[in-house]
């Protein structure tokens, strides 16, 4: 609610449009989308470097308009730019590990890049959704590694109703795990928008373009209450290795 006792997550009634008019309450103001927040982001270091946006094979047709200098200089810079994307986008996709393999592909490949593992279970609807949501992440971050395996596999008698459990390392250290999908709006609410929102604030594992939380675009579609809109949670810090798993302790 606003000081003036408006909900800003509610749609917006013929009554609050002519209030909002006559600046007897504030305007609210329309969600801004993902992708629009993106291109404003590409024209606005287009303004800066006109070539910005320029791969090598266009500066190679414009080399007749640019300074010879200049080109040299532009040409090494997408050269850099591709090596370095070379190294940090190597992954893109989630690959499934077994418990063997928990050491090595999470805590101490964790050293060189952040990575997600998600205990999960086969035909569970909420593992579903959120491994669809990690999927679409694990394509956009490419320089964090994904994984997932499932619960019982990784800890003996892993409770079903624990997953999907989402587990983060970063640097050969856990920094968090997150049970469920309470943290991310529940069934009716989780997407990849939010969960890119959430993990980016909570564990700092990317950075994200949206300027603002996507929860209550999505409680706005379904019409819902936004008491929960910018709920805080725990964190919880576990080790997960492989060695000491199955005396995890994720209650």
């Amino acid at each position: 609610m606003t000081s003036d006792g408006y909900d800003q997550y509610h749609h917006t009634t013929e009554w609050e449009d002519a209030l909002a008019k006559h600046k007897i309450i504030e305007k609210k103001k329309k969600p801004v989308k993902n992708d629009v927040i993106d291109t404003k982001y590409m024209w606005e270091q287009k303004e800066k470097d006109p070539y910005a946006d320029k791969s090598l094979a266009d500066l190679e047709e414009l080399e007749d308009e640019i300074d010879e200098d200049k080109l040299n200089e532009l040409r090494q810079q997408r050269l850099r730019e591709l090596q370095e994307a070379a190294k940090m986008n190597k992954f893109g996709r989630i690959q499934q590990i077994s418990k063997p393999e928990y050491t090595k592909e999470v805590t101490e490949s964790s050293v060189e890049q952040p990575v997600v593992c998600c205990l999960f279970v086969h035909g569970q609807e909420e593992s579903q959704l959120m491994l669809d949501c990690l999927d679409k992440m694990a394509c956009k971050f490419k320089n964090v590694k994904f994984v997932k395996i499932v619960g019982q596999d990784c800890i003996s008698n892993y409770k079903d109703s624990f997953c999907p459990t989402l587990v983060i390392y970063k640097e050969g250290d856990p920094i968090g795990n997150i049970k469920g999908l309470f943290n991310f709006g529940g069934k009716k609410l989780i997407n990849a928008d939010i969960v890119e929102w959430e993990l980016a604030h909570s564990t700092g594992i990317w950075k994200t373009t949206m300027e603002e939380n996507p929860r209550k675009f999505k409680l706005k579609q379904i019409g819902g209450a936004s008491n929960n809109v910018n709920k805080k949670y725990t964190i919880v810090k576990k080790s997960v290795d492989a060695e000491d798993s199955d005396s995890l302790d994720l209650d």
